[in-house]
């Protein structure tokens, strides 16, 4: 929910005067979790870019099953994009990202999996996240894209660095992510 809350008021900041930005209150872990891991990338003529990594840590706590879910997104780094263009009238126009890599801090470039190879918990878990999406934000929840890499090597309570590329931008992560507990690496 507090994903959403933000993305909505991101996109109330394109129209709205610089400058302008809220103070949180009664901020979770998971929160700072995900706030951190949005990226928003307002570019010349109306062009948006929205990415998003679905870090353990934005899991709530309280979520049923949360420890399966945490498990999984260590094994596997989940991004949505949404890259879209905003029309005088307020709609966005939408085109499905190609040419998405991921850079780890060694150095090595990691591509997307192809869908069909996706774990299926993975499949299910992108599948009810595009939904919610969908359900929530209407047409910029549409326009997200999601992919899945191998997670090895990227812990996001660990101490390290990746970074997505896309569309002529290195979008970075440093870890630890806010969020996480002084307890050190989320395994």
């Amino acid at each position: 929910m507090y994903f959403i809350l933000s993305l909505i008021f991101a996109l109330v900041m394109l129209i709205a005067p610089e400058g302008a930005e809220a103070r949180k209150w009664r901020v979770k872990p998971s929160d700072l979790a995900a706030d951190y891991s949005q990226i928003i990338d307002q570019r010349p003529g109306n062009d948006v870019v929205v990415i998003y990594w679905i870090a353990p840590e934005t899991m709530n706590a309280g979520m049923q099953n949360v420890e399966t879910y945490r498990s999984m997104l260590r094994e596997h780094v989940i991004i949505g994009v949404a890259h879209g263009t905003a029309s005088q009238g307020g709609r966005f126009n939408f085109r499905a990202p190609e040419g998405l890599t991921l850079q780890t801090s060694d150095g090595q470039s990691r591509q997307p999996m192809a869908k069909e190879s996706w774990p299926p918990m993975v499949s299910a878990f992108s599948a009810v996240i595009q939904n919610f999406m969908t359900q929530s934000l209407g047409q910029l929840g549409e326009g997200f894209h999601w992919f899945v890499f191998e997670g090895k090597g990227i812990e996001s309570c660990g101490k390290g660095r990746f970074w997505v590329s896309y569309a002529g931008e290195k979008y970075n992560y440093d870890t630890p992510i806010p969020g996480c507990s002084s307890g050190g690496a989320s395994k």
